[in-house]
């Protein structure tokens, strides 16, 4: 059987093997101490946050402005006759109401001025803008004609339906009937007119005189018009301008046609424009609008008070 240990010998296992523990645990610590601190892996490139580069793609458009749904037609008015402005009728066929704020008339034989409106037009409404097609060309070959419509501050282009383009056309030939008679001969009143009375009413007594301005054959005068007031009649026969003339002159008579009732003489706004219907070789027959000077005007207006027994206001 071993001999025990003495106490000296005990102590001094025990501190060694303290020692020993002491030295496993500082190694096992100092172990774990490294893995807990190991450097961490690279990230991976999908994890890699770079600086985003600049967008080649263009920017969103907006979204494009709709079409309103318009119609339009032309048509001249009575009281616009003899001239070039023209009504743009024009109806709305959406579900909102729209701004005009301006219309133009465009073709190959004319383009208008572009006229200021600033009216709003409710769904099912239509108004005729009032516009002129402006001075025609008139070697130019008919064609579409559109009406450039500026729409809430959006300009759009609409064609002008079949009677439109029909009444714009029937006013272009006119127009350009008017235009090529004008670079011929001049016709209109004289203006000195003398007062005489016939069988009891009073007249005025003048001359329509027709003077060449160009050569280009002969121009025949078929007849007068009056107005809603007034009559205008030849006293002899019609004078024409022949080929050779360099003035023809009919002598006339300018007096009230018997309408004298209070709504006629107060309110008439149609009272001056006089007519000479006139035909050139082979072309149509045109009206040539005669408008008296503003001393005529007054002294035709006394003359109709005068023979209706009305003191003039």
């Amino acid at each position: 059987m071993p001999e025990p240990l003495s106490p000296t010998c005990l102590r001094a296992s025990s501190w060694l093997m303290c020692t020993v523990a002491l030295a496993l645990g500082l190694a096992s610590c100092t172990s774990d101490a490294k893995e807990s601190v190991s450097t961490p892996a690279p990230p991976s490139p999908s994890a890699l946050v770079t600086p985003s580069a600049p967008s080649t793609s263009a920017p969103q458009s907006p979204e494009p402005t709709l079409a309103p749904k318009l119609d339009v037609t032309v048509q001249q008015q009575r009281f616009d006759s003899n001239t070039r402005t023209v009504g743009v009728e024009t109806t709305n066929l959406g579900d909102v109401a729209v701004e005009v704020l301006s219309v133009q008339l465009v073709s190959d034989q004319f383009a208008g001025p572009k006229t200021r409106i600033g009216s709003v037009l409710d769904p099912g409404r239509t108004i005729a803008f009032r516009t002129s097609y402006g001075r025609p060309n008139c070697r130019a070959t008919p064609g579409p004609v559109l009406a450039r419509l500026d729409v809430d501050g959006t300009p759009f282009e609409r064609p002008v339906d079949r009677e439109g383009r029909q009444e714009l056309r029937r006013l272009v030939v006119a127009d350009c009937a008017k235009v090529q008679l004008g670079r011929i001969a001049h016709i209109a009143l004289n203006r000195s007119f003398r007062r005489v009375v016939i069988d009891g009413e009073p007249w005025l007594r003048g001359q329509l005189e027709i003077t060449r301005r160009s050569p280009g054959g002969t121009v025949d005068l078929r007849s007068l018009g009056g107005s809603v007031l007034v009559e205008l009649r030849p006293t002899g026969r019609l004078r024409d301008l022949r080929g050779s003339d360099k003035r023809a002159v009919t002598p006339v008579l300018v007096g009230s046609n018997g309408r004298c009732d209070e709504h006629a003489l107060v309110e008439s706004t149609r009272t001056f424009p006089l007519s000479a219907y006139v035909r050139r070789l082979d072309h149509p027959q045109q009206r040539v609008q005669l408008t008296p000077s503003a001393k005529g005007q007054n002294r035709i207006l006394k003359v109709i008070f005068e023979a209706c027994g009305v003191t003039r206001p």
